[in-house]
């Protein structure tokens, strides 16, 4: 697929599916430290490491519909 091809898919696309998108590409990109070889001196990565960065991301999603938090 050409990056052309790729851009009107995305055009076409609704909003939740944008969101989802960049949602799980700030994910992968939080997570990225777990997956790579660690440092001897840094603690275990747990499921509890993976569970708070997902939280930490899936505000995202609602970022259109809710974008101010009171």
């Amino acid at each position: 697929m050409r990056i052309r091809e790729l851009g009107e898919r995305l055009r076409g696309s609704g909003p939740w599916a944008v969101d989802i998108g960049i949602t799980v590409l700030v994910q992968a990109a939080v997570a990225m430290p777990f997956v790579v070889p660690r440092a001897p001196g840094l603690p275990d990565v747990t499921w509890l490491s993976y569970g708070m960065t997902t939280s930490a991301v899936l505000p995202l999603i609602w970022r259109h519909r809710a974008p101010v938090f009171c």
